[in-house]
């Protein structure tokens, strides 16, 4: 059996969006770069 790290799931360069990214934005950023989940940073880009 073979062995799924992170890289293999993960796209490169990371796509986030802010902690006040509206649905509308993020609904539109998913579709646009054709992933499922995306990471929410703060201000500092820290993970929320």
């Amino acid at each position: 059996m073979r062995h799924v790290t992170v890289k293999d799931v993960l796209t490169w360069p990371v796509i986030s969006v802010g902690e006040n990214t509206c649905f509308k934005d993020i609904a539109g950023t998913l579709v646009t770069h054709a992933v499922s989940a995306l990471p929410v940073l703060d201000d500092d880009g820290e993970a929320c």
